[in-house]
């Protein structure tokens, strides 16, 4: 437990030493970090998202990191995973809906009205 809190709290220090020994590797796990935590939110709340975020900045800052390289990956991995979340619940949504009690299909069926006399 103590080598994951000290890898929480010095994130940045891990991530500085990191691009330094092997930057594409570090980018790729960047880019993982983001992908995994918005594609599979719910399933992922302890991935360091906010503090990754936080610690790519302090060391773009302290120049570690190119950050004309960081806001692609990052940009990248954020839409990819929200596209690949968007097509998992277009997927398995029905199958859930139908097979969950946590759904109420009056709220469905309403939502699903709004949308269709609104627009998104």
């Amino acid at each position: 437990m103590t080598a994951f809190s000290d890898f929480i709290f010095h994130m940045d220090d891990w991530l500085q030493q990191a691009i330094l020994l092997h930057p594409l590797i570090t980018f790729l796990l960047i880019f993982s970090f983001v992908f995994i935590e918005s594609a599979f939110f719910p399933l992922a709340p302890f991935l360091p998202g906010e503090g990754l975020l936080f610690s790519i900045g302090v060391l773009a800052a302290g120049n570690f990191i190119n950050l004309w390289i960081a806001i692609p990956v990052l940009l990248t991995g954020g839409i990819l995973g929200t596209r690949a979340a968007f097509l998992i619940g277009r997927k398995t949504g029905g199958v859930l809906f139908k097979k969950s009690s946590h759904f109420n299909q009056k709220h469905f069926e309403q939502a699903h009205y709004f949308y269709q006399k609104h627009g998104s």
